[in-house]
């Protein structure tokens, strides 16, 4: 009779850890989740490459113009650089630092 209860009660617990399911981050944050699908949409997207900078991941969205005039931003959308180092302007341009991380793409046309 121990045996049936320890049983039912084992059986319980592990019924209850099997149904839980393990919270998973989201791989991006809404903001650039809603940029990147509204990028997608521009005509002139090519590809946006994700850049694994520790504690910082950054969102190179690459163009077809092939001119370097490509914006990165952080995961809440905040402006980190463009890549055109001969724009004239109030830019801020992106330092090879920027590019010395392991880079991803996590979509092209």
């Amino acid at each position: 009779m121990k045996n049936d209860v320890a049983f039912a009660f084992l059986l319980c617990l592990l019924s209850l850890f099997g149904c839980m399911k393990d919270k998973q981050e989201p791989l991006t944050t809404s903001c650039i989740e809603a940029k990147i699908e509204a990028f997608k949409q521009d005509p002139s997207a090519a590809a946006i490459i994700k850049i694994e900078k520790p504690g910082e991941p950054l969102y190179w969205f690459q163009d077809v113009y092939g001119d370097g005039v490509e914006e990165v931003v952080n995961d809440l959308c905040e402006f980190v650089c463009i890549t055109d180092c001969e724009c004239i302007g109030d830019f801020v341009f992106c330092d090879e630092t920027h590019f010395n991380h392991p880079m991803e793409t996590i979509w092209e046309k």
